[in-house]
């Protein structure tokens, strides 16, 4: 055999044996077995059941909340929500830290568990658990134990899912029985526009209607969910039956270029229940202050969460306003809030809306329809709106349902 040939079959046999001991030093991957999807209710035999964890049951000691506000203005009511939440998942025997996903999925006042959290293979079919939360609300410590159930779709409530009890939440849009007094003496033979309505609160709230002297009209659409065939640029809008009718107009309030380049300009500007539907409420409350005259009245009614199916919800921060405004958000932009909308709106408290699947059927044509709350209003925020818009603050108070606030504009 020639000296080439037995080079290149030592060179073979050395590449083999030194290919095979690398490959042999490699870790080996375990075997990994598909688990059952989420949604299945199969209960795993008894020898494949997966250890549970043996963690305390004891509620651990919270501590004081560190963090500092990054709202705009920081805010009292700006978060109406618990903080330093833990969650501990117990059943007779163990218990398991679920705080992350507790966390993960908390919005508002209201706790709602999704079936994304699994924990049948920790705990099978494990009827009759305890859920123990402990947290922190407004600088005091509380506690609350809620019964769950769990199937194989996940972690389910069998009792009421509200985190904060109405009872630790105290009035914090306090009635001054005040405000309609001064709103009615300002507003005294004045000539106004109206975004929205007639509204009812202007007859028996703090009415207006009364006092005023004359009152034109602006509405999104010809045809909403509270108004048909509006008519636009025609006196028919009939707000008082002694008085005139106002001259209707059909316009966003995002944009009432018409009426500047027409020269209309009014005593006041008054909106009922309407700010709280708009996505960018601060371009809204720019447009009314362009039409307004000097020392002219910006007066803005919007409902106390509190009485309303907005409860479950956070107080707007006057960031989030803020946020809207810089990035320009439209009113044909699905709201940032929907999906926080569809969880926390109370059903129970807005028989119009149906059913969950029919409310999210309507909401998702919100731009036609400007049936959501997108924003939730505080004492607080529609100060600061004002500040923003160069408004002063003359009064604010509370009747029932009904929060409101008179604003002016400088001469």
């Amino acid at each position: 055999m020639s000296r080439q040939a037995t080079l290149l079959i030592r060179g073979f046999l050395f590449a083999t044996v030194f290919l095979a001991g690398f490959f042999y030093l490699l870790p080996q991957a375990p075997i990994v077995h598909s688990p059952e999807p989420p949604h299945s209710l199969h209960v795993p035999q008894q020898e494949a059941a997966p250890r549970k964890p043996v963690l305390p049951v004891k509620p651990p000691i919270l501590p004081a909340p560190t963090s500092v506000s990054k709202e705009v203005v920081p805010s009292e009511y700006s978060r109406d929500r618990p903080e330093n939440i833990r969650a501990l998942f117990r059943d007779e025997k163990d218990s398991l830290d679920v705080t992350p996903v507790i966390r993960k999925l908390h919005l508002g006042r209201r706790l709602r568990i999704s079936k994304e959290i699994n924990l049948y293979p920790l705990f099978g079919d494990a009827r009759g658990s305890s859920l123990d939360i402990t947290y922190m609300y407004r600088g005091l410590n509380a506690s609350l134990s809620a019964t769950v159930i769990t199937k194989g779709e996940g972690l389910m409530f069998l009792q009421s899912d509200v985190v904060i009890p109405d009872t630790l939440v105290e009035e914090d849009m306090p009635e001054r029985y005040q405000g309609s007094a001064i709103v009615l003496e300002k507003l005294t033979g004045k000539s106004g526009l109206e975004i929205g309505g007639v509204s009812d609160p202007f007859r028996n709230v703090v009415p207006i209607y009364n006092v005023i002297e004359s009152l034109d009209n602006s509405n999104f659409a010809a045809t909403t969910l509270w108004e048909t065939s509006l008519q636009d640029g025609q006196k028919t809008f009939k707000w008082n039956p002694a008085k005139d009718p106002g001259i209707q107009y059909v316009m966003d309030v995002t944009d009432m270029s018409k009426l500047r380049d027409a020269g209309k300009f009014y005593d006041f500007v008054a909106a009922c229940h309407m700010l709280e539907h708009i996505a960018n409420p601060l371009r809204a409350v720019k447009e009314m202050v362009s039409v307004l005259k000097p020392d002219g009245y910006l007066f803005l009614l919007v409902p106390y969460k509190k009485a309303c199916f907005d409860h479950f919800r956070d107080y707007t921060p006057m960031s989030d306003l803020l946020s809207h405004w810089d990035r320009h958000t439209r009113e044909e932009d699905l709201s940032e809030h929907f999906e926080e909308i569809m969880l926390l709106h109370d059903l129970s408290m807005d028989p119009p809306a149906g059913s969950l699947a029919h409310f999210r059927s309507r909401s998702l044509r919100n731009k036609d329809v400007r049936g959501l709350h997108q924003h939730v209003f505080s004492y607080e925020l529609l100060e600061q709106v004002c500040q923003w818009a160069g408004l002063k603050t003359v009064t604010q108070d509370r009747t029932g349902l009904h929060m409101f606030a008179l604003c002016q504009k400088s001469s």
